[in-house]
């Protein structure tokens, strides 16, 4: 999380949030997140998590399109375990000076 920096004010999309473990920590530095996972049990225990802070937890698919967010709407993207190969081109939702935290599984099989 110390790469994301200082995110007091800032607009953080958590990509692939998961139970919501850094959204809350996001949200209790001050950021603003929005926060998606494909999991709708995952989508719950987030939103569960997270209730009482400034988080919006939706379920959505990072491997589509991300048009059902809006274009440069966020200052920073966390994307812990989420991907297992590169981030998709479709990250349109960031600002242009945007920081991108990615974090990947190590694959063992080749």
């Amino acid at each position: 999380m110390s790469l994301l920096g200082d995110v007091n004010g800032l607009h953080v999309l958590d990509a692939g949030c998961g139970p919501g473990i850094c959204s809350e920590y996001l949200a209790q530095n001050g950021a603003t997140v929005h926060a998606v996972d494909v999991t709708p049990q995952m989508v719950e225990l987030a939103r569960l998590r997270c209730a009482q802070l400034t988080v919006e937890v939706v379920t959505g698919d990072l491997a589509s399109p991300l048009g059902w967010l809006p274009a440069q709407s966020f200052d920073k993207i966390l994307c812990s375990l989420a991907f297992d190969s590169e981030l998709p081109d479709k990250m349109i939702v960031a600002t242009p000076d945007l920081l991108i935290v990615a974090v990947h599984y190590a694959r063992l099989d080749g």
